[in-house]
């Protein structure tokens, strides 16, 4: 039941990479079988994302997926902040600057990472956020500028881009 809907599925998107992406979500259902229903959801939102927003959501996850509470299934928001500011979910900050004593960057240090604006970034995690993949935290003002809008992973985050990546 579940290639069928996957045949399906890819026959109505024309991304080679978003079929990829079913195609492995399907593969890993084989192996690791999860509910179906899990997989199912998976692969409709493979069809909404672009490489671009799987870059990000990946990035996240990999950032954050070792501080993502099993009781909650998400990021706390302090561990989010953390991680918006310095990629390191610790919060060192490795210039030892307060962030009162240093100018306003442009862009956090996700965005500069991604090699994105901080506009794009925060659009993509939108969309990452209406797929239920992550969510918006409220933004520390000793750890970020305004503007930088920190984000937190959540579970099936993690389980969309474990289901992606699982067979390479």
């Amino acid at each position: 039941m579940l290639v069928l809907d996957a045949i399906e599925k890819a026959e109505q998107t024309r991304s080679k990479e978003r079929i990829e992406r079913i195609a492995r979500i399907v593969a890993h259902a084989a192996v690791e079988p999860p509910a179906p229903d899990l997989t199912e959801e998976l692969g409709r939102i493979a069809m909404g994302l672009d490489d671009a927003d799987v870059l990000v959501l990946a990035e996240l996850v990999q950032g954050q997926r070792a501080v993502v509470a099993l009781s909650t299934g998400q990021v706390g928001p302090d561990a989010a902040n953390s991680y918006w500011r310095t990629r390191d979910v610790s919060g060192a900050v490795p210039s030892g600057v307060a962030l009162s004593e240093s100018p306003a960057p442009a862009q956090s240090a996700v965005a500069s990472y991604l090699k994105m604006t901080e506009g794009e970034l925060q659009s993509r995690c939108a969309k990452l956020q209406s797929y239920g993949l992550i969510v918006q935290v409220e933004r520390n003002q000793f750890k970020n500028w305004p503007g930088h809008v920190p984000h937190a992973v959540l579970a099936r985050g993690v389980d969309f881009i474990d289901s992606i990546k699982s067979l390479r």
